[in-house]
Formats: structure tokens, sequence, C-alpha cells
């Protein structure tokens, strides 16, 4: 994407994104730092913002994690709209009739990385994502990239532009509140966390692995309700 396109990007998404997040909670903002949650029946879905090494790694600059989430708008929201998809755990078969979005998914532009990955993937240990209710989350849920576009702007502006560019974030999504949205350092402990390449079988299911920047998705259904 050339540095043209990219500022035209930005300029015509920043009022998308503020409109939103608007529409899509209240925000309650502790004293603590550490910790944003969103205002909602049973105190979900759940936000916080993480100032851990093991989130912000060695730092980064927070203009990264911007050009993150303005290329998840540029190779998912203005490809797919409002359309609805099934996020899927690795190894995880579909039930909706849907076009289904295989996790996890990974957007890392320079230092920083955004992350769409489910909360119940094995290879996030206990303890290793704050504030996550201590409940079992599906292993398939929906969601449309515009509201996850929003959120990740959300957390840009609650997690890292109002406290420090070393502090990460990340809140759930879904219907069932099951999809996680990240942004943490690349290279970072819960970055490498995360495993690399993909396999979607053909019924469906999706081996361990990330899928990078939008590519190698199965568009089964697409289109349908």
């Amino acid at each position: 994407m050339s540095s043209r396109s990219t500022a035209f990007l930005f300029k015509s998404s920043r009022a998308f994104f503020s409109f939103l997040a608007l529409i899509s909670s209240t925000h309650i903002v502790s004293s603590n730092p550490s910790t944003l949650n969103t205002s909602a029946s049973n105190a979900r879905p759940e936000r916080s913002c993480v100032r851990r090494t093991d989130w912000t790694g060695t730092g980064y600059v927070a203009n990264h994690c911007q050009d993150a989430v303005i290329r998840l708008v540029g190779d998912e929201v203005n490809v797919y709209g409002p359309q609805e998809f099934e996020f899927l755990a690795p190894n995880t078969a579909p039930i909706h009739a849907l076009p289904i979005m295989p996790t996890p998914r990974r957007y890392a532009v320079g230092s920083c990385a955004l992350v769409i990955a489910m909360l119940s993937a094995p290879f996030f240990p206990p303890g290793s994502i704050p504030m996550l209710p201590a409940e079992p989350f599906s292993p398939t849920d929906t969601a449309n990239y515009q509201y996850i576009a929003a959120v990740a702007q959300s957390l840009i502006e609650a997690c890292i532009d109002d406290y420090s560019p070393q502090c990460g974030g990340w809140q759930s999504v879904g219907g069932r509140n099951s999809i996680g949205v990240f942004l943490w350092a690349t290279l970072s402990v819960m970055d490498r966390r995360v495993p690399r390449g993909v396999n979607a079988g053909v019924d469906g299911t999706v081996a361990n692995g990330t899928i990078e920047l939008g590519n190698a998705i199965n568009f089964t259904g697409l289109g349908t309700a």
C-alpha cells in the first residue's frame, strides 16, 4: 500500500472508527491505567489495557499500531463491509450457515501486531490474558470486521494514546464474546505464542497456525444468511 493511499485510508477511517466505537459500548475507565472495562450485562464484553513486558516486549512505535488497524481496514473492512463471519479456533468445525474465518489472524506492521484469536485458543496459558473471566469460551463465534476494526481503534485510543506506547490491550467481541482482539508488540512473548502458518481443511476445520493479512480465507457460503 502506497503512503498516499494509506494517508487517504487513515483520514477516511477515523470518523468511521469513532462512530462505531460510540455506538458499540459505554466505556468506564478505572483509576488503574492497566484496566478498562466495558459496561454491559454481567460486565461483558471485557476490555483491558495491559502494561506487562510479555505484551510490550522492549517497546514499540505507537503509530505502527494505527498502521496495523489501517491494514485491517484495507484488507478486510473495505472488502467485506458488514458481512458476518463465523470465526473458528484451530481444529474447529463450523456450526453456522456463514462464511468462515479461521483464526488466529495476525496483522503486523513494524513493531506492533494486531491479532484476532479465539479466547479458547490453547496457546494462551492461564494468566496470560489479564482480566479474562474464569469461564469456558466457545471455539466458534460470529462477528464482522467493521465492529472488530472499531474495537481495535478504541484499544489504541484507550490504551496507547491515553497512557503509554508501552501498553497493549485486548477486548472480547462476538455474539458469545469468545473472540479476542489483541494489540501487542511484535515478537513479544504473547506474539511468539501465536503459531505461524495455517492449513484450512476441506471440511472447514483449521489446523494450528496464523493467517497473515487476510490470506487463505475459506469463502464457502459467502453471502448466505
